[in-house]
């Protein structure tokens, strides 16, 4: 056989099967978003429309708030006037904390009549799920909470009260699908904390009055009780007058003491009337103008920036989670040899068409035409000479040219994965194809599947020898320009193993053909490609898209060094127009396929 003109590299072809594929550069990133332009386009287009239904039937929302000032100074109701304040500056957390509490939102619940307001009475679909939810984390049944408490609940959630960076000031935001009832919710919630603030301090002014009005009573018996003492020491010899001044000392000292307290419980009375508290009400809420929220135009870029962000990220997530092969670029970077041919996926006729063309027939009374003497696929290389089959398979006979020495025979053995691949057919169109150039022997291999005899082998076609020194009973069958040697499946050959059967007919073929396309069994079916691999000069892989996997492929070769290090280059099979379209790697289908991407009756 004849040796390749090229030096050989399998360790490094190994290295490049084994090595698993890392982060895609910028070029790769434009083939993904090529290939996955109609994930993206439809995840986009979804975002967008979401985005406009939710412009469009999202409830009117307004923001409306109030700001109360709060006083850091602290009021000891008890110290002489003049000193009964002192600075707190935990005063404004401290009624911040008043502000949020359900006591002042009760008093709005009750005020607003609330319970009867659908608005605060129902619950929404996220409370009823995290009720439910609740329900099944927690053993036992919890005590459902009570309606007011669940009101009240609802109410502090459309309310926001936040502190203004470091100052004294306090805001109430409410929120509501009415601009009215917004402000009137901020403004309720700030006079609430008001009456509240006044009804603890009053509260605060009646205890302490009680408190002077207990000790006063208290200091007047005492001192009644001290001048009674004294009395009765003045009736009494000198010799006591020093106990009788110790008495009347006392006396004066409780009587001073009766009179201060007497006095501030006089002045006591007169806190009723100008009682301060720790908050006044900086301004009103007022029905705001505008909604609150992003516009629509706002939201609908949002949805294009979401749609395309999820539409990349989907799309780079189906790619590097594709088991199976789809580009021609992974093919070449798991074989170590550049996938040169894509051979597109083309249907058959539908039955509708099919029986269209039989009523047309029959009406004009056209003679049958007669079959092609190749069966479907076959043969589209040398039928439709500028279609995507005819283009791979000069692509095959060129990469065979440069490596190998034009005046010698070269033998291409065409080997798939797995069966089904469209290894045979990818073989009938390298040898319908090379025979248009040079003469060229097609030989069916595959004793797995023997497609090529059950297609080729047809009646009436003129049998001849290989040559001489041919295997024992091979029968060849011209096909135009193309000799078809059949030997799978012969019964002749059922004493020899294939290996032995091609090396006889590839001995007497040699010095006659210029190409000897050998369709093998798949790599995974049969060991027959690696027992034949010492007698062919180079391999074309075939793998098909969308159905071949990436371990299968790795596994192949692994098992088949012999077979993976002699391919020149590699075949994808059954790749949709489309998708082909969309892979620039390869050259784009010609006009031709697009004119006969399905089965027309006039293609021979």
């Amino acid at each position: 056989m004849l040796q390749r003109a090229l030096p050989e590299q399998p360790e490094a072809r190994l290295e490049l099967r084994r090595a698993a594929p890392g982060l895609p550069d910028l070029v790769d990133l434009r083939g993904i978003v090529r290939r996955q332009s109609r994930l993206i386009r439809n995840v986009t287009l979804a975002a967008l429309v979401a985005a406009a239904a939710f412009a469009i039937l999202r409830p009117p929302k307004y923001v409306a708030t109030a700001s109360v000032l709060i006083d850091t100074k602290n009021t000891d109701l008890l110290a002489p006037q003049g000193n009964g304040t002192t600075p707190d500056p935990a005063n404004v957390d401290s009624q911040l904390e008043i502000l949020k509490s359900d006591q002042v939102a009760g008093s709005v619940v009750d005020e607003l009549d609330l319970a009867k307001d659908p608005a605060f009475n129902k619950p929404g679909w996220a409370e009823w799920i995290g009720d439910w939810t609740a329900g099944l984390i927690r053993s036992g049944r919890p005590e459902p909470a009570t309606t007011r408490k669940k009101i009240i609940d609802r109410l502090k959630k459309v309310l926001l009260v936040r502190r203004v960076g470091v100052t004294n000031l306090l805001v109430v935001d409410a929120t509501a699908p009415d601009p009215v009832r917004a402000a009137d919710l901020s403004n309720r919630l700030v006079e609430a904390y008001l009456r509240n603030q006044f009804a603890v301090k009053q509260e605060q002014v009646q205890k302490v009055r009680e408190w002077l009005q207990d000790r006063t009573n208290q200091l007047k018996m005492e001192l009644r009780d001290a001048e009674k003492a004294a009395e009765d020491y003045r009736s009494r010899p000198d010799q006591a007058r020093a106990v009788r001044i110790d008495l009347e000392s006392a006396a004066q000292a409780v009587r001073n003491a009766y009179e201060s307290y007497l006095k501030r419980l006089a002045d006591s009375a007169q806190l009723f009337s100008y009682i301060t508290l720790d908050a006044q009400l900086v301004s009103r809420a007022l029905p705001p103008a505008t909604q609150q929220g992003p516009g629509a135009i706002i939201i609908l870029a949002g949805g294009l920036i979401f749609g395309l962000g999820s539409g990349l990220f989907l799309g780079f997530a189906r790619e590097q989670l594709e088991t199976t092969l789809k580009r021609p670029a992974v093919v070449t970077d798991l074989l170590g040899v550049r996938t040169v041919a894509v051979f597109p996926l083309v249907e058959a006729p539908s039955k509708h068409e099919a029986r269209k063309d039989d009523v047309h027939r029959e009406e004009n009374r056209d003679p049958p035409e007669p079959e092609p003497e190749a069966s479907g696929l076959l043969d589209l290389s040398t039928r439709v000479p500028g279609s995507s089959f005819a283009l791979a398979a000069r692509a095959i006979q060129v990469a065979i040219d440069l490596e190998f020495d034009s005046g010698n025979c070269a033998v291409l053995g065409v080997v798939a994965t797995t069966p089904g691949d469209g290894a045979s057919t990818v073989a009938a169109n390298l040898g319908f194809a090379f025979s248009r150039y040079a003469s060229t022997l097609l030989i069916d291999a595959n004793i797995e599947n023997s497609g090529l005899r059950r297609s080729l082998d047809i009646p009436g076609a003129d049998p001849q020898d290989a040559g001489s020194g041919g295997a024992r009973g091979l029968r060849c069958y011209q096909l135009g320009d193309l000799v078809f040697a059949p030997i799978a499946g012969r019964e002749a050959a059922r004493d020899m193993t294939l290996a032995d059967e091609l090396a006889a007919i590839l001995r007497a073929a040699k010095d006659t053909y210029r190409y000897v396309v050998v369709d093998l069994p798949p790599l995974l079916a049969s060991p027959e490609a690696r027992a034949a691999a010492p007698l062919v000069d180079c391999f074309v892989p075939v793998v098909r898209w969308g159905r071949t996997t990436r371990q299968q492929v790795q596994y192949a070769c692994l098992e088949a060094p012999e077979v993976a290090d002699k391919a020149i280059a590699a075949a994808l099979t059954g790749m949709p127009l489309a998708a082909l379209d969309r892979d620039r790697a390869i050259t784009p289908r010609s006009w031709g396929d697009r004119a006969r991407a399905r089965w027309t009756r006039d293609a021979g």
